[in-house]
């Protein structure tokens, strides 16, 4: 077979590959086109779906995610585009290498062939084979030409393509901002809205959270209730004072206005002092309703509630410009704080009747344990006189081994009425000196957790029968003893470890409840600042009940894994 065969045969297989690339392109840009229009399509049904949507911050996401999601989609079709015709490109010039280099030999060896068969050729079948190597290589050239001019159309289509794709891409991208700004925009003014109408809520629900709202600082600092009770008459004085000063600036209400109804001035004062009454009404009404219904929980949503009122009553009374004034309204304000303050005071005092009476029960029972071991060291010093007395006196009449055994006997009576002597006298010290007593340091694990600590006083001789009672009932676990700290001046030890954890307190609020949040390392450290005895501290809590209980509810679960 010839070269001029070769490089038809060739020629025809670029041609055909040609072809092929060039269908695949096209398919590959319809199925782009078919993509850009599905997404084109379903942004409209998203702005579709989304129109209606109450919630703008849901919507803004979605929107911000579907649009991240279609932009990665076109980059990423647009990119496998460029490898396709970059890959078509180099196999293109693969292949027109390979041509050539097939030309190449085919020209080689037919150079070969010739110069062997030149001898023997005659000139006129030389210059017919120069002839035609000339066209083989024209027709090479041709195919080359043509081969290039496709590579370079093909090029400059891909190159078109990726163009009108960025520009398309840049297009939804920009419309996309847009719509996400005005999704922005949206989103702000209806949160605007939201927080307007929480505010509005909350000044009249219950149930929003104290910590919402804030906490609210005493400002009036009376002795007792009834300073405060005689605090919140002269505030209603004063406001009546002000109402009696009709339509007056430095009154309760004023309307600057002299109104005339039908040309009659009367009749437009009475329509002025009819106005004025329903704003007294209105305004009274919503300060009682919010003076009744005060709490401690309540007090800074109802003087909000009070602000909210004049507000809006001033507001509906802008056309016939009465208005109610800023120092009735203080007034007010005054009006609920001192309520407020007062209902604490009578739950304050309550409680410290109530603490009072529990000290008076305790001395009481202090009193009564006193006077029952003075009454049994009385009894076992008698006992034991008369039993001493008694061995005295057999000891006079016995000889040997008995005598032997009585005068054992006389040893042990002797100290057993010391030491009855010696609890008689610890009673009558106890019952003498109101300040001796234990501090003791105490944690309940199960009931409150890990470094959780009472620290009390007792006056009582046995001081592990206060720790009882507090393990009562009241709590589920009983209590772990740490320390039982023997002093002279049980309460003045007990208030200077209280104040060495003031701010570590467990109740901020109620300061008679003793418990804080501490290390038992540091309570050791305070009691060694503050102590000069010894004191022994026990590391560990028992907390048996707690972890036994633990342990059998553990268990429980293990087994209900297995089933």
């Amino acid at each position: 077979m010839s070269p001029l065969h070769f490089a038809l045969i060739g020629l025809s297989l670029v041609s055909i590959l040609l072809l092929v690339v060039l269908f695949f392109a096209h398919s590959k840009q319809k199925a782009l086109t078919k993509t850009l229009a599905s997404q084109q399509s379903n942004l409209d049904e998203l702005n579709t779906k989304y129109s209606h949507i109450v919630d703008a911050q849901a919507e803004a996401d979605s929107i911000i995610s579907e649009a991240e999601t279609r932009l990665i989609s076109i980059k990423a079709e647009q990119k496998a585009v460029v490898e396709l015709a970059t890959q078509e490109r180099d196999e293109l010039a693969r292949e027109q290498e390979i041509l050539k280099a097939t030309f190449d030999e085919d020209m080689r060896k037919e150079k070969a062939r010739n110069k062997s068969e030149q001898e023997t050729l005659t000139q006129t079948e030389s210059k017919k084979r120069e002839a035609l190597k000339s066209a083989m290589k024209n027709e090479y050239k041709v195919a080359m030409e043509r081969l290039q001019k496709d590579s370079d159309r093909k090029t400059n289509e891909i190159a078109k393509r990726t163009r009108d794709l960025e520009a398309k891409h840049q297009e939804q991208k920009e419309e996309l901002d847009r719509k996400l700004s005005q999704l922005e925009f949206r989103f702000g003014k209806r949160k605007e809205e939201y927080d307007e109408l929480y505010k509005a809520f909350a000044v009249y629900n219950e149930d929003v959270e104290l910590a919402e709202l804030g906490f609210y600082k005493a400002q009036y600092d009376y002795d007792d209730s009834e300073s405060y009770k005689r605090a919140i008459d002269k505030v209603k004085e004063q406001q009546k004072s002000l109402v009696r000063l009709k339509n007056n600036k430095n009154g309760a209400f004023y309307c600057p206005t002299e109104w005339t109804v039908g040309d009659s001035r009367t009749e437009g004062r009475k329509m002025t002092e009819r106005s004025i009454r329903l704003t007294s009404r209105a305004f009274n009404n919503e300060c009682d309703a919010a003076i009744a219904k005060c709490t401690w929980k309540n007090v800074l949503r109802m003087e909000e509630r009070i602000k909210r009122a004049f507000d809006s009553i001033n507001k509906v009374n802008e056309s016939n410009h009465i208005s109610i004034t800023k120092q009735y309204l203080e007034l007010k304000l005054k009006e609920l704080k001192l309520t407020h303050e007062y209902k604490e005071k009578k739950q304050r005092e309550k409680e410290e009747q109530a603490e009072i009476r529990e000290q008076m029960r305790e001395e009481q029972k202090i009193e009564q344990e006193i006077k029952r071991i003075e009454k049994e060291a009385e009894e076992e010093e008698k006992r034991y006189s008369e039993a001493l007395e008694q061995a005295k006196n057999e000891l006079l009449s016995v000889e040997g081994e008995k005598r032997n055994k009585l005068e054992d006997k006389i040893i042990q009576l002797r100290e057993a009425l010391q030491k009855a002597e010696e609890k008689h006298q610890r009673a009558e010290s106890m019952a003498q000196q109101t300040r001796q007593g234990h501090v003791y340091v105490i944690s309940n694990v199960g009931s409150f957790g890990e470094n959780v600590y009472k620290i009390g006083m007792t006056r009582r001789l046995e001081p592990m029968d206060r720790v009882k009672e507090l393990g009562d009932a009241s709590v589920p676990f009983t209590f772990d003893v740490h320390a039982m700290i023997h002093t002279d001046d049980a309460p003045a030890l007990e208030k200077k470890l209280h104040d060495v954890f003031d701010e570590r307190r467990v109740n901020a609020i109620n300061r008679r409840k003793e418990f804080f949040e501490v290390t038992l390392d540091e309570i050791k450290k305070a009691v060694q600042g503050n102590f000069k005895g010894e004191v022994e501290f026990t590391e560990t809590a028992l907390a048996r009940d707690y972890y036994e209980t633990k342990a059998m509810r553990d268990q429980k679960d293990k087994l209900f894994k297995v089933a």
